[in-house]
């Protein structure tokens, strides 16, 4: 199991090695290293904080400026979606363990053939890997930044901003305890968005290989064929006469409804049998190993469900909110920037922050529902694969059954979140649209009050 540790790490990204670090993942056959269940456990913490402490700071203590709410509320939202992403994540900790085991487990049941598909998948995951790393940590190193330009523009007792704005028991303009706070709120930003920023591409990582196990099953259906057969027989090592007895065994029926008949590996039987290294036995097994495979995706989708149900609904949900606030930065950064104005007072980094932000909250919707639209894509594919296979040189046993698979793949296999919400382009689409009306009824809102 200790080899499974191992393969997992290297399927999952270094993501996954600083998820088990901070003790929130756990490695197949393997234990929380680094800081174990407390660090999870602290990071939880962390995120309830925030958010508890943003909602009272909005319901004691709110803000007058329109600006400084956004970002109260934002932090709240936030905290609450990191609660339940950390929550959700550590429950489901034996489910992603039998995921992580299903994907090792299929390249080795169900290999492309050469074809290299998984290598395509996985070069793509970890391109996620990077790219995704690289943009979140813009804004939150700008979040936690920012303010400490500002107190260098100006006194801190004229300017007394932190990188969290929420409620606290006591006042800490004044040194040392400004400069206390600010650290300590520096280390709870980083610590909490980059845990929500390993947890979003372990997940993106799994939509990932779920899309590529599908384009694997695709090309393997597609393959079928006699010619095929002959010559994956030939490039195969020759098996032991106990391997070729057990598959004799296992044989189907050519026509009629009564069961097959148990034959051993030299018996006969009444019905028509095809030898072990016959290309149309060999194109049978072939479909059922494929048939297989496309039951222990559906499988994977469903833990995969599961896993996303709660923690990504919640997460949809706040950055259609998110985007909605910070689209009045958008719009102040364009007054900014087009007629050198500032909007409702902010400054001009405060206005940045917001467009960073919304630029984020963009990404990350888009990520989750492109990878979600992937796996309807390459699922839509399989009754194509299924018919380009070699079936006109087959017999009426491989076609009826070939008939069956393909009534199955018209069930569509899709990522659903909340019961509600399915992971695709339409979803990406909606999201904007709902942003949008969002916003416009603020807008006009605003505007009809002054």
């Amino acid at each position: 199991m200790e080899d499974a540790a191992g393969q997992s790490a290297t399927l999952l990204s270094p993501c996954s090695v600083a998820l088990a670090w901070l003790g929130i993942w756990r490695p197949p056959g393997g234990r929380r290293s680094g800081l174990g269940l407390p660090g999870a456990v602290f990071i939880a913490a962390l995120d309830i904080t925030i958010s508890s402490l943003a909602l009272v700071q909005m319901l004691i203590d709110r803000p007058e400026d329109p600006a400084d709410f956004r970002e109260v509320f934002f932090i709240c939202s936030c905290g609450v979606s990191w609660s339940v992403k950390v929550v959700a994540f550590l429950l489901q900790g034996d489910r992603l363990e039998r995921m992580v085991l299903s994907l090792l487990d299929a390249k080795t049941r169900f290999p492309d053939n050469g074809s290299r598909v998984r290598e395509k998948y996985t070069a793509m995951a970890y391109t996620v890997w990077r790219m995704w790393q690289a943009m979140p940590a813009v804004t939150v190193l700008l979040w936690m930044a920012d303010p400490l330009l500002q107190t260098i523009i100006s006194p801190p007792a004229d300017n007394a901003t932190r990188p969290l704005i929420f409620w606290l028991p006591v006042q800490v303009h004044d040194s040392p305890a400004y400069e206390v706070t600010y650290a300590v709120e520096a280390f709870f930003i980083g610590t909490v968005s980059e845990t929500s920023i390993l947890m979003d591409i372990f997940l993106i990582i799994l939509l990932v290989y779920a899309a590529g196990e599908i384009a694997v099953l695709n090309e393997n259906v597609a393959r079928m064929g006699l010619t095929m057969q002959r010559e994956t027989a030939k490039a195969q090592p020759v098996e032991s006469s106990s391997e070729k007895a057990s598959m004799s065994k296992t044989r189907y029926v050519p026509s009629g409804d009564s069961p097959a008949a148990d034959v051993g590996a030299g018996g006969k039987g009444q019905l028509p049998l095809l030898d072990g290294d016959d290309a149309l036995w060999d194109m049978y097994s072939a479909l059922v190993t494929n048939i297989r495979h496309h039951q222990a995706i559906i499988a994977y989708i469903n833990d995969l469900e599961v896993v996303l149900s709660t923690s990504i609904y919640i997460l949809l949900l706040t950055n259609a909110l998110n985007v909605c606030l910070h689209s009045f930065g958008l719009v102040a950064f364009v007054i900014i920037v087009f007629l050198q104005l500032l909007a409702e007072g902010a400054t001009s980094s405060t206005v940045f922050k917001e467009v960073i932000s919304f630029a984020s909250f963009l990404a990350q919707t888009a990520l989750f529902c492109f990878f979600g639209q992937l796996i309807i894509d390459q699922a839509d594919r399989l009754q194509f694969s299924a018919f380009c296979c070699d079936w006109p040189d087959a017999d009426e046993s491989f076609r009826r059954s070939l008939r069956i698979f393909m009534a199955r793949a018209t069930c569509p296999i899709k990522v659903t979140v909340g019961k509600l919400v399915e992971l695709s382009r339409n979803t990406f689409l909606q999201a904007l649209n709902a942003s949008y009306t969002i916003f416009n009824m603020l807008f006009n809102l605003q505007t009809s009050d002054e």
